[in-house]
Formats: structure tokens, C-alpha cells, sequence
């Protein structure tokens, strides 16, 4: 049985070593299982679905595994993406919108002048995203204030919705997807909720392990630096592996 692994930056690993990320405890855990994993920096769930489309018929996967991020809606979204200080990395991406594919470039209209030098200049959107950083480090971003009911966070989820769907469709297989992070940390969307409106399984417990080991005192992360996982916050995906023992 093969088991498909999708993700962002926590799946892509890109700051613990081989053998060190969660789906290679996974592997260990369960090495009767043939494992397979993709991630990528920065990526949403549309370009999560975009890697299996690429891939599934070549692997064939009997699971589809998706790590997910309470910045995923966020991302999802060019509207909240381009109200964003902290999560908007100045890239072009896809934006699932009205039934297709749409690449944009995340825009603030507060940017003024500024965002048509940031549009055309990968040095002026280097030094830009510093800057948002620094200011939604220094003050709030739109993150703290946005509410279930924002018509941009009620068209985010739908839209979220339909890509899971659309992912368990493309696969043929079961998808269970599971949060790098608690459901405390964006309060307006629910992964939970959100995967059970798509008919995916969601795994509760690995974000809430992590934010557990560090409020006991323990490092899983880089930070201050990185705010991904260390090799210790990758290890605590034990939890998953009970649960892909227990579906079989």
C-alpha cells in the first residue's frame, strides 16, 4: 500500500536533516507501507491539489496525507492574501476563482507607487517582504482582526472546501489531513470544520502536541529565526502514526 504525502514548508523539511522529517518517522513507524512526499514553501491548497493532479497517477497512493496550515485560507485567497502583512510572500501564485486557475500577484492598493516596482522586481519584493514582516512584528496584521463572517473569509472557505473535495475526487483514495499548527491559532476558520464539509478526515492533536511542548518548555521550532519545526517538533507526528496504524 502506498501512502501520498502533500505540504507546504513543513512538508518540504528544508531545516531539519534527512531522516529527520515527520513523514520519515512515519516511514519508520510503518515501513510496511511504500511512502511518498512533496511540499513546497509558501504553497496553498490549490498548489497542493496541483502536485497530486501531477502525481497521483504515476504513484497510484491508497492514502493521500495533506499537512495543512492555518495560513492555507489565508493563501487560498488573493483578497486576503494581498490584506496580509504576514502571510503574503510577494510571489505570483494560483488562485482557484470561479471554477479555474488564475495566476495573480498578491496587490495591496495601500502599497501606492510602490507595488508596480514590486510587481516587476524580485529585489524590491525581497526587501518588501522584510519590511511587512517588521511592521506586523512591530503592530497587528489582518490575521488578528478578521471574523468568520468576513465576506473575503466566508468566500476563502468555500473555496478551500471545494479544492479538498476536488482533491479527494482526483485521488480515488481516502485524504486525511492534519494542522501544523492548533485551531486556536486563526480562531476565524476551522480546519476541522472545513475538511468535514469536503468529506476529508481530519486528525486532531499533532498542532495542539506542538503548542503542548512548548508551553511545557520544550524547543520543536527555530524560533526565534524560523518558526518551522525542528527535529523534535517533527518527531511528535508520532501521533499520526497511531492514527495510520489504526485505519489500517
Amino acid at each position: 500500500p502506498k501512502v501520498l504525502v502533500l505540504g507546504d514548508s513543513f512538508t518540504e523539511a528544508a531545516t531539519v536533516s534527512d531522516g529527520e522529517a515527520y513523514y520519515q518517522w512515519l516511514a519508520a513507524a510503518r515501513p510496511d507501507l511504500e511512502w511518498f512526499a512533496i511540499g513546497g514553501g509558501g504553497y496553498g491548497t490549490l498548489q497542493e491539489y496541483m502536485l497530486l493532479d501531477e502525481w497521483v497517477d504515476l504513484i497510484k497512493p491508497d492514502l493521500i496525507l495533506l499537512q495543512t496550515h492555518p495560513n492555507d485560507l489565508i493563501n487560498n485567497s488573493h483578497a486576503l492574501e494581498s490584506r496580509s502583512t504576514s502571510n503574503n510572500n510577494q510571489m505570483t501564485r494560483p488562485y482557484w476563482e470561479d471554477g479555474r486557475v488564475v495566476q495573480r500577484f498578491p496587490e495591496n492598493p495601500a502599497w501606492g507607487p510602490l507595488y508596480n516596482l514590486v510587481g516587476h522586481s524580485y529585489l524590491m519584493r525581497l526587501l518588501n517582504v522584510n519590511l511587512l514582516f517588521l511592521r506586523s512584528a512591530a503592530s497587528s496584521t489582518v490575521e488578528q482582526s478578521l471574523t468568520p463572517d468576513d465576506p473575503a473569509v466566508v468566500r476563502a472557505t468555500e473555496t478551500t472546501v471545494q479544492l479538498l473535495a476536488m482533491m479527494r475526487e482526483r485521488a480515488h483514495a481516502p485524504v486525511a489531513a492534519f494542522s501544523a499548527r492548533s485551531e486556536d491559532v486563526y480562531r476565524f476558520w476551522s480546519r476541522s470544520e472545513t475538511c468535514r464539509r469536503a468529506g476529508v478526515l481530519f486528525i486532531p492533536g499533532v498542532g495542539d502536541a506542538v503548542d503542548a511542548a512548548v508551553a511545557a518548555g520544550e524547543k520543536v521550532t527555530g524560533l526565534p529565526v524560523d518558526g518551522h519545526w525542528n527535529g523534535r517538533g517533527h518527531a511528535i507526528a508520532d501521533l499520526l502514526a497511531i492514527v495510520v496504524r489504526e485505519r489500517g
